[in-house]
């Protein structure tokens, strides 16, 4: 998979919308009432992530879970994590 260059990475995360960029990731905190709420979407995200074969950094605290995807094999963002994002985004705004 090849990195995708600043301009590219930009026109994607404004199709994404809501999701921010830092040192080569992306990333989105989605908000929740409760852990159990936290735990659930965390553990679909991750399904989706074994399903596309891509594994992006989570964090869960209680009332929200971060997501991060990063292709670390190129430094930087591919077409993988935008694609992951999106399957992720679509889940979360589909319940």
């Amino acid at each position: 998979m090849e990195r995708l260059p600043y301009e590219k990475i930009k026109e994607k995360l404004e199709s994404l919308g809501n999701w921010d960029s830092v040192d080569s990731k992306i990333y989105k905190e989605f908000n929740f009432r409760d852990f159990k709420e936290d735990l659930d979407f965390t553990n679909k995200a991750g399904e989706i992530s074994e399903v596309g074969q891509h594994h992006p950094n989570i964090a869960l605290e209680y009332g929200y879970v971060r997501i991060e995807p990063t292709s670390s094999d190129v430094n930087g963002l591919t077409n993988k994590d935008f694609s992951l994002a999106r399957k992720i985004k679509d889940f979360y705004y589909s319940k």
